[in-house]
C-alpha cells in the first residue's frame, strides 16, 4: 500500500532462512533529498561543486506538493530549493530536460518545467517565475546538464596501472612538470571570459582542493613544527573562496547571499574569534577580496553588506567607535572581558604600551587604542592615548578593586 507521495510503497515478502515477513520499499524515490546548510544559511557546496545562478520568490509545484516564496539555485552539480523551512536538493542526474512555456504579453509569470527521469516520484517539476531571470536560469541550466560535471573523476585517481616511465626519481619530476603544465593551461583557458570559467570551474575547484589536501597532508608527513603549521594553516586560509556570489549569480539576492557568505568566511577557521572577536572594515576588505579572486566587491558594497549582518541574525554585526573606527563585531564580543584580558596583561608585566598590548593579544594597535578610549580597559589608568607608545599601568580606583561600568553600546554606522 502506499505511504505518501515520493515515499514510494511498503510491501511484504519472505525474508531470512525462518522465512518470515518483512518490509521493503518498491516505487518511485523523491527526487529532492536533504541540504545541508552552512551557519549562515547559505548552502553547504560538496567537492569540486561550484554555484552559478540564485533565483529567488518562484513557486514549485509537482504532482506531490506546492510552495511559494522558494529560492532556488543551480550548481554544477544540483539543483537546491529552500521554502517554507525546508532545505532540499536534487542531482542534475535525474534531469532528462528543462523548457519554457510559452511567453505571455498580458502577464509576467513565466513556467519552468523540468522532466525528471523514469522512478523519481515527480514525474515533472514546474517553477514559476514571477520578475524575470527565466531565460539565463534555463541557459544555465542546460549547459550543467550538458557539462555533466557530477560524471568527471579526476583521472589520476582512475589511473592504477604501473608504467616505467613513471618510476624513480625522474618520473616523479616528469608527473610533476606535467601537472604544472596543466594547471598552468586550465588557468589560461578558464579566466579568458565566463562562459570559458562556467566551463572550467569543476576543474579550478579540483585543483584548489587537491592542492589544500596534498598542504595538510605534506605537513602531517614531515612532522611541522608549531610555526611551519601556522604558515601552512595560513597558506590554505588564503587558497580563497572556490564559489564566490556575484551579482550576476545572486541578482536581487547579491547583497543578502555576499553577507552570509562574508560571515561563513569570518567563522571559518575562527578568522574572527582570533583577531579578538573584531575586525576592521579595512582589514575585512582586504582578506575578502583576496579570497575572491577576480571578483572583487566594492567598499560601499561591504558596508552594505556590514549593516545588514545584524538583521540576518548571522551572529555578527558592523560597531562604529567615536573615533569614526568602524569593525565588524562578533556577537560574542565582550567588552569587559576583553578588559580583563588587558587588566591581566598590565598586572603580570606592571607597564604596557598599546603596542604591547597589540602584539600579546593579537589585535590591530588601532584597535588597542580604540578599547581604551571607550574606557574598556577595566582598572587601567591612560596617560596619552595620542602617542604610540601610550603607557597602560595596573591601578585601582580609588581603593576599589571592582571594574568599573562599561560603556553604552555605540549605535551602528
Amino acid at each position: 500500500r502506499s505511504i505518501g507521495c515520493g515515499l514510494g510503497s511498503l510491501r511484504s515478502k519472505r525474508t531470512g532462512a525462518s522465512g518470515s515477513w518483512g518490509l521493503y520499499m518498491a516505487g518511485p524515490i523523491p527526487f529532492f533529498g536533504p541540504l545541508v546548510l552552512t551557519r549562515s544559511g547559505r548552502p553547504a557546496l560538496q567537492d569540486n561543486e561550484v554555484e552559478y545562478i540564485i533565483q529567488p520568490d518562484l513557486e514549485l509545484a509537482t504532482a506531490c506538493e506546492a510552495s511559494g516564496g522558494g529560492v532556488l539555485s543551480l550548481t554544477s552539480h544540483r539543483l537546491l530549493w529552500v521554502a517554507g523551512g525546508k532545505e532540499r536538493a536534487g542531482w542534475l542526474s535525474g534531469v532528462q530536460r528543462a523548457s519554457l512555456d510559452a511567453r505571455n504579453m498580458f502577464s509576467k509569470k513565466r513556467t519552468l518545467s523540468i522532466t525528471l527521469s523514469t522512478g523519481f516520484d515527480a514525474g515533472e517539476l514546474a517553477f514559476v517565475f514571477r520578475n524575470g531571470g527565466e531565460d539565463e536560469f534555463l541557459d544555465a541550466l542546460h549547459t550543467s546538464i550538458q557539462r555533466r560535471a557530477w560524471e568527471a573523476a579526476d583521472n589520476r585517481a582512475r589511473s592504477t596501472g604501473f608504467q616505467a616511465s613513471s618510476a624513480g626519481i625522474s618520473g616523479l619530476m616528469r608527473k610533476q612538470e606535467q601537472e604544472r603544465r596543466a594547471t598552468g593551461k586550465l588557468a589560461e583557458e578558464a579566466f579568458t571570459d565566463l562562459k570559458a570559467l562556467m566551463g572550467k570551474a569543476r576543474e579550478v575547484v579540483s585543483v584548489m582542493d587537491r592542492y589544500k589536501a596534498q598542504i595538510t597532508s605534506d605537513a602531517a608527513a614531515s612532522g611541522a613544527n608549531e610555526g611551519e603549521s601556522e604558515q601552512m594553516r595560513e597558506l590554505m586560509l588564503n587558497m580563497g573562496i572556490r564559489s564566490p556570489v556575484t551579482r550576476s549569480s545572486a541578482g536581487t539576492l547579491y547583497h543578502q547571499q555576499l553577507a552570509r557568505q562574508l560571515a561563513d568566511f569570518l567563522t571559518h577557521s575562527g578568522r574572527l574569534k582570533e583577531a579578538g572577536g573584531m575586525m576592521t572594515l579595512p582589514d575585512v576588505y582586504c582578506i575578502f577580496n583576496r579570497a575572491r579572486g577576480m571578483e572583487l566587491i566594492s567598499p560601499d558594497d561591504l558596508v552594505e553588506v556590514a549593516t545588514i549582518l545584524r538583521p540576518l541574525g548571522l551572529a555578527m554585526s558592523i560597531r562604529k567607535f567615536d573615533s569614526g573606527v568602524t569593525v565588524i563585531q562578533a556577537d560574542s564580543h565582550d567588552d569587559r572581558i576583553m578588559g580583563q584580558h588587558i587588566r591581566a596583561l598590565a598586572s603580570q608585566l606592571g607597564s604596557v604600551t598599546s603596542v604591547d598590548v597589540s602584539a600579546q593579544l593579537r589585535i590591530p594597535l588601532t584597535l588597542a587604542r580604540e578599547h581604551a578610549l571607550v574606557r574598556i580597559l577595566l582598572g587601567l589608568s591612560c596617560d596619552n592615548l595620542t602617542r604610540p607608545g601610550t603607557n597602560y599601568t595596573h591601578a585601582a580606583r580609588g581603593g576599589n578593586d571592582q571594574p568599573p561600568s562599561p560603556s553604552p553600546p555605540l549605535t551602528p554606522h
